[in-house]
């Protein structure tokens, strides 16, 4: 039997991600409002938005509590350092078990990572500190970058904040007790060309889309349009009088009411996950070459479009450009080159598990991960006589975790390349 969210109460429940200190907080749901739980379990907001949970459901966020990967790392976080730094874990990882005092991961929510709640219940987020710090207002006014919406079973409130990358930071940039900077993904962001021009996170990794288009994905049974009619009482757009529009089974999905929203963020919010975004952000281009008894590759490799360096945040992630030249003869040399950082203790030793590096992290001994718009030439040599023929071919390939138990953990081809030289 699914475990049900213990609500906070009738007053809102305010606090401050990352430290997670308590602040006064007026309470806003008003007193005409249902008696909506908050903050309530993404099921329950997938009963009204249906269209938003199920892309979410396939997202990082959703997974970020869940995933084997992490229940390894949160185990040896708890076993080799104890409460505290597993509580920080959870921090990011299940935001609503800390804000709920469910650190035991009794609730189903808990459990639901980085739930629908917990991005619409943020009011502002602060840079003071050598953290930013998100304060929730958990109530019954959710927050979001919409200035249209009339929900019939809780407030809305538009928030500039939601049209921001600042919206991203308490989760995606951290500085240790050492002072060590681990995850940088904001701040990369900034001093990005992207970051500098306004360009926000969102507009990659929650690109918008037609919701009419969406909510079509969706709405493909009878019961999803006779649902979805339903909510239109409450959702369509005013028609002549001030009364709304009426609307029918069927073609309703596409009619004038749904265009109140026009458009929707996508609540994938693809990330290192996604050869797709993989792919459009790093490019790569190949030429291979005899030179007298060697086969010479060059492969020029560009960060195109990501405002971040790649790989980015958990700090041991690596991309490795991976080039192999095959011969008739049955050689199959290989070489590499990696893309990551290599962080270290105050000792100077190398760290090679992540949750040491949120820890103990204390300075970087190498960085060569790719900048926004760097581009890499690199050159492989291969011993090849004269006249054999070489089929050169050439993989990047994103590693996820030293800690990754299966293959699917561990690593990701995004992009290949080949050639033959004779």
């Amino acid at each position: 039997m699914a475990r049900q969210v213990h609500s906070p109460g009738p007053a809102a429940l305010a606090l401050m991600l990352v430290g997670w200190v308590p602040v006064m907080a007026q309470d806003l749901s008003g007193s005409g409002g249902t008696g909506l739980a908050s903050p309530s379990s993404a099921e329950i907001c997938g009963d009204c938005h249906r269209a938003a949970q199920e892309s979410w459901k396939a997202s990082g966020h959703a997974h970020a509590m869940d995933s084997r990967l992490f229940q390894d790392v949160l185990h040896y976080t708890g076993a080799d350092l104890g409460a505290e730094a597993r509580r920080t874990c959870l921090g990011c990882h299940a935001p609503v078990a800390i804000a709920t005092g469910d650190a035991g991961l009794q609730t189903k929510v808990s459990w639901e990572g980085v739930t629908c709640d917990v991005c619409h219940s943020i009011r502002e987020v602060s840079m003071a500190g050598p953290n930013p710090k998100a304060r929730l207002e958990f109530t019954r006014m959710r927050t979001g970058p919409w200035k249209d919406d009339t929900p019939g079973q809780h407030g809305a409130l538009f928030s500039t904040l939601h049209t921001t990358s600042l919206l991203c930071a308490p989760c995606h940039e951290y500085r240790n007790a050492l002072g060590f900077p681990v995850v940088t993904t904001f701040s990369e962001w900034q001093a990005s060309r992207d970051g500098k021009a306004g360009r926000q996170c969102q507009f990659c990794h929650m690109p918008s889309v037609g919701r009419v288009a969406l909510v079509q994905r969706v709405v493909t049974t009878p019961t999803d349009v006779e649902r979805h009619s339903h909510c239109q009482t409450c959702h369509l757009a005013s028609g002549p009088g001030g009364k709304a529009s009426q609307a029918g089974p069927g073609p309703a999905i596409v009619d004038a009411g749904l265009r109140v929203h026009g458009q929707l963020n996508l609540h994938e919010i693809k990330g290192s996950d996604s050869t797709e975004l993989l792919t459009s952000a790093i490019q790569a281009q190949l030429s291979a070459v005899r030179d007298g008894g060697k086969v010479r590759v060059n492969v020029d490799v560009v960060n195109r479009a990501a405002a971040h360096y790649v790989p980015t945040g958990s700090p041991l992630r690596q991309v490795i450009l991976e080039v192999r030249a095959d011969t008739d003869s049955g050689q199959r040399p290989m070489q590499q080159r990696v893309y990551s950082r290599t962080v270290a203790d105050r000792d100077g030793k190398p760290l090679e598990r992540e949750y040491l590096v949120f820890e103990r992290g204390a300075k970087v001994i190498a960085d060569t991960r790719l900048a926004p718009d760097e581009k890499r030439s690199e050159t492989f040599l291969f011993d090849v006589p004269p006249g054999v023929e070489t089929r050169v071919s050439v993989a990047l390939r994103y590693c996820y975790s030293p800690l990754a138990k299966t293959e699917s953990q561990r690593s990701a081809t995004f992009l290949t390349l080949s050639a033959v030289v004779r």
